[in-house]
């Protein structure tokens, strides 16, 4: 699993090779990155004691909402990504 700069020295690496633009490698890339950010950051909550996101019964979505601004002003993008997306997913139920 690559981090965010493991992801983009491959992509500098890839553009400078090929001199050449390519969004779709570079989507790919960013995908990757996330992907192993996010899953490291959740593995460390759950050792932590943190779960229930998705339940409303223990975790309610005003908390969360409070959480990704916390992460936000503290400039954590990873935490700010999580939090969007734990409310994406708990918000997706409304409709």
């Amino acid at each position: 699993m690559a981090s965010f700069k493991d992801e983009m020295s491959k992509l500098r690496e890839y553009h400078s090779n090929t001199h050449a633009s390519s969004e779709i490698f570079a989507d790919s890339r960013l995908a990757n990155a996330v992907y192993t950010e996010i899953s490291v950051k959740l593995s460390q909550a759950r050792l932590g004691g943190k779960h229930g996101w998705w339940n409303s019964e223990v975790c309610d979505i005003a908390d969360l909402k409070k959480s990704r601004d916390k992460a936000i002003s503290e400039n954590d993008h990873v935490s700010s990504l999580i939090y969007t997306a734990m409310i994406a997913m708990r918000e997706s139920e409304r409709t």
